[in-house]
């Protein structure tokens, strides 16, 4: 897999000769994607951060520790325009096989990422970071989940560990109300979405297996 270049949660990653900012959905970058077509390899791409880190650190705010920790109310795109650079440059990009890690971070609003997704065939998301926002809307993620089987892959950047993978069978395998899962906002609760098995299947390796050479 080909992995995008950090820096897409709003600051850009350097800068051009004229002075204005490097951001990796540029066009500057499209090269690396048509080659990653020509050689049949899918590319990872982060865009954008959780939407309450671009939001005031008030009372109104659900993420407030977290968003205090990775503050992103100074970053030079905002929410919006990242995600529509992100569409933009995946629309001239339409040979290449795009994978969204954090569902693309449009977990908050699967309507939304459900449009994305039907607007760019292209594009996959993994679900990495974001069992928090799927597990406190559980039929509305158990029928995205089921919508877009083909479209949705397992994925982690938490250590692997005993907790965090059963916290995930809860939530994907599950009725079970009312638990946390590690790494998730500690205040939510999470609430099973007894996926089909079929759909699992799809989610933890067959959807992986189709668009990642050599698994």
């Amino acid at each position: 897999m080909t992995w995008e270049l950090s820096g897409g949660k709003g600051f850009g990653v350097g800068d051009y000769s004229d002075g204005t900012r490097i951001f990796h959905t540029d066009l500057y970058f499209d090269p690396i994607r048509r080659k990653a077509a020509e050689l049949g390899l899918p590319v990872n791409i982060h865009v954008a951060d959780p939407i309450s880190f671009y939001h005031p650190l008030d009372e109104h705010n659900e993420q407030l520790a977290s968003a205090t920790r990775f503050n992103l109310q100074k970053a030079l795109l905002t929410f919006d325009e990242l995600i529509d650079r992100r569409n933009a440059m995946m629309a001239r990009n339409r040979q290449t096989t795009f994978t969204c890690c954090h569902m693309g971070n449009l977990s908050h609003d699967l309507g939304r990422l459900g449009r994305n997704l039907d607007a760019h065939p292209n594009r996959y998301v993994d679900i990495l970071a974001r069992s928090c926002d799927l597990g406190r809307q559980p039929k509305t993620a158990r029928a995205f989940f089921i919508q877009y089987q083909d479209r949705v892959l397992y994925g982690t950047d938490l250590s692997p560990g005993k907790d965090h993978y059963l916290s995930n069978i809860r939530l994907f395998e599950t009725e079970d109300e009312y638990f946390t899962s590690p790494g998730t906002v500690r205040h939510w609760r999470s609430y099973g979405m007894n996926l089909p098995d079929a759909v699992l299947r799809k989610l933890y390796n067959e959807n992986a297996k189709r668009i990642i050479p050599g698994l």
